[in-house]
């Protein structure tokens, strides 16, 4: 299941993205973990610049704090997030800095 979603975020901004998943679970199944890697225009992890300290996962929700960056690179956020059941079901958010 794939959803595209376009944001801007200034670099000297910081956002917390709440993806939550309940209208797309089947009934009793919850998020077990969620992981979250960065690349940039160039293909390459940026993780580990870009991702604040906050990766949390309740029941059907997790949230990912994002910032930092460069003014004039395009980010590719994939979020990946374990169910319950076993199955993987991968977010994309396409996060564009200000021109």
């Amino acid at each position: 299941m794939t959803t595209p979603n376009e944001i801007y975020l200034d670099p000297i901004e910081a956002w917390t993205i709440k993806i939550d998943y309940a209208n797309k679970l089947p009934s009793g199944v919850t998020i077990a973990s969620a992981t979250c890697v960065v690349t940039d225009q160039n293909q390459l992890n940026v993780s580990s610049t870009l991702l604040g300290d906050i990766s949390t996962t309740v029941s059907t929700v997790t949230l990912e704090l994002l910032a930092g960056g460069t003014n004039g690179f395009d980010y590719k956020y994939k979020i990946t997030a374990t169910l319950s059941a076993g199955s993987k079901v991968d977010t994309f958010i396409l996060h564009s800095r200000a021109k």
